[in-house]
């Protein structure tokens, strides 16, 4: 194993001072387990980070979905252009949020948080999956390398052992050219191999988040890269594990929720509010006050309102919405 590592550390690699890799971890100093290509790919593929900042999203959306309307402050003034006549008002206005709405929404965002979730789990799943085919491609690739050049090194061995009977006179001088062009065809057939070697490598590296000039060596076996467990496991582990068909479900539980939360945005709702005015308003006559005195008829006047207002669905129901999510 050590000496497979060793060989595909030379044929995956390149030599010393290459440019350094775009990662975020620092390049790999040997070869990796399969394992550890997984989990370096989980970690570094730009894709799957991006993918993961929308559960972050996801997230805030669920806060926001949490929190109530804010209360409204209205202030105002009126001033009469023509006279002293003056009033001051001061509004405070509070939304109650009814009908169930509060609960929709964020029942809307749980359900839209656990799909994104589940979107990134099928993700990861599927870069896994890729990244371990892919690397099995690179060990059988590498294996056939390992096994022409054995076949050269052979072929060439015998070569030799012909060209000495050649010189004796103990062998035809036609079996030592078959035999060459046995070696070029195999040349030939190495040289191909080691192109589609590279071209699998080219292929691997950027899954796991390493830049292409870097070197990498797989420290695993080809079998264990395309082991896959029995008909009679696979079946019930896909059913209940995989993520893309618990996405599915959550889509379908998505669905229903956003019906829920269309048909509460529909019901009544109410605001509670309440007003202070303060009103300076006269006459431009005199007046008489309790003691018989001569007083401009001109006073202030304070009142306060307390209400409430009240959202009648009578004719918009949010019948479209309801029938769009229901869709």
């Amino acid at each position: 194993m050590r000496r497979h590592a060793i060989v595909l550390a030379v044929l995956l690699g390149t030599a010393a001072g290459v440019p350094p890799g775009t990662s975020a971890q620092p390049p790999p100093t040997g070869p990796l387990t399969l394992d550890e290509l997984v989990e370096r790919g989980l970690a570094e593929n730009p894709e799957l980070r991006a993918a993961r900042t929308e559960i972050e999203a996801a997230k805030g959306r669920l806060r926001q979905a949490g929190l109530r309307p804010n209360p409204m402050l209205e202030l105002s003034g009126t001033q009469n252009v023509t006279g002293p006549d003056n009033m001051q008002m001061i509004g405070f206005s509070w939304p109650l949020d009814l009908g169930g709405r509060k609960g929709a929404r964020v029942s809307v965002a749980e359900r839209e948080l656990a799909v994104k979730q589940a979107q990134v789990a099928d993700r990861e799943r599927r870069l896994a999956a890729d990244i371990r085919s892919k690397a099995g491609e690179v060990l059988a690739a590498a294996r056939n390398l390992k096994v022409l050049d054995d076949l050269i090194a052979a072929n060439r061995e015998t070569q030799r052992l012909i060209s000495r009977r050649v010189a004796g006179g103990a062998a035809p001088a036609l079996d030592e050219q078959l035999l060459l062009v046995e070696i070029t065809r195999l040349e030939a057939q190495r040289a191909g191999q080691a192109g589609r070697l590279e071209s699998l490598r080219l292929q691997l590296l950027p899954l796991i988040g390493l830049s292409p000039a870097l070197p990498l060596g797989i420290a695993d076996t080809i079998e264990r890269a395309m082991a896959v467990p029995p008909q009679d496991d696979a079946i019930p582990r896909a059913l209940e594990r995989r993520p893309d068909l618990r996405m599915a479900r959550l889509e379908e539980s998505l669905g229903e929720a956003r019906v829920d939360k269309e048909r509460a945005e529909g019901r009544f709702d109410a605001s509670l509010f309440t007003q202070y005015q303060r009103q300076d308003t006269g006459f431009d006559l005199m007046g008489t006050d309790a003691a018989g005195r001569s007083r401009p008829i001109q006073d202030v006047f304070h009142m306060v309102t307390f209400g409430v207002s009240i959202t009648l669905p009578v004719r918009n129901q949010n019948q479209g919405n309801v029938a769009a999510a229901r869709a």
